[in-house]
């Protein structure tokens, strides 16, 4: 969750639940309950954001879930449980409170 809500600080992207950080497909037991508990994790995004969440079939009954933002451009910073994230490079890390200081003023020029 830390890292959709960098994506949405920034210009969006996909996370991918049974999938390795090396690119394997790993999978998982995905139910009702996992799907249930994503939504509640989305709900801790302040301001609120619109999530997609999608379930890819694999092989062996095992399945991935791909949860996807947009840019939350118009409405960002973005936090999650209080903290607002920003992805550098290939990793989230929190925002500094800089950063995040000037985008709350620049929305609130918006």
């Amino acid at each position: 969750m830390q890292t959709l809500c960098a994506f949405l600080n920034g210009s969006g992207g996909t996370v991918l639940f049974g999938i390795r950080p090396d690119g394997a497909v790993e999978g998982q037991a995905v139910s009702d309950k996992t799907i249930r508990e994503i939504a509640q994790a989305v709900e801790r995004f302040e301001p609120p954001a619109y999530v997609s969440t999608g379930r890819i079939r694999l092989q062996g009954g095992r399945e991935a879930v791909a949860v996807a933002v947009e840019s939350g451009q118009d409405v960002r910073p973005v936090t999650y449980e209080v903290h607002p994230y920003e992805r550098v490079g290939s990793t989230t890390r929190r925002m500094p409170q800089a950063k995040y200081e000037r985008l709350l003023i620049e929305r609130g020029h918006a």
